[in-house]
């Protein structure tokens, strides 16, 4: 069963995966979140959001170096592995793990 993102606004979207470490999952465009892959981790902004063939892509903004980069995401995948996860600092501040 496919989770579906909704899309709350043009610049705001709602994603449902244990990987959102945001309040409510919602991710907002021009909003600084943290970014994980592996032991790669960076300060982000978030640039834009597209889906297309049930792929969610999302570009990001490295804070340190302007650097940009696409995350990317099948919504059809209900594994439990996960390559990326992105963060807002106020579920950071509130998380007991």
């Amino acid at each position: 069963m496919t989770r579906t993102p909704v899309h709350i606004a043009p610049d705001a979207i709602c994603l449902d995966r244990p990987f959102i470490l945001t309040q409510e999952h919602l991710l907002v465009v021009g909003m600084p979140y943290l970014y994980t892959q592996g032991s790669y981790i960076a300060a982000v902004r978030l640039l834009g959001i597209s889906e297309a063939d049930n792929v969610l892509y999302l570009e990001l903004q490295e804070l340190g170096s302007d650097r940009l980069f696409s995350a990317s995401w099948n919504l059809e995948y209900e594994g439990e592995y996960y390559l990326w996860t992105l963060a807002d600092l106020p579920t950071l501040m509130t998380s007991t793990k």
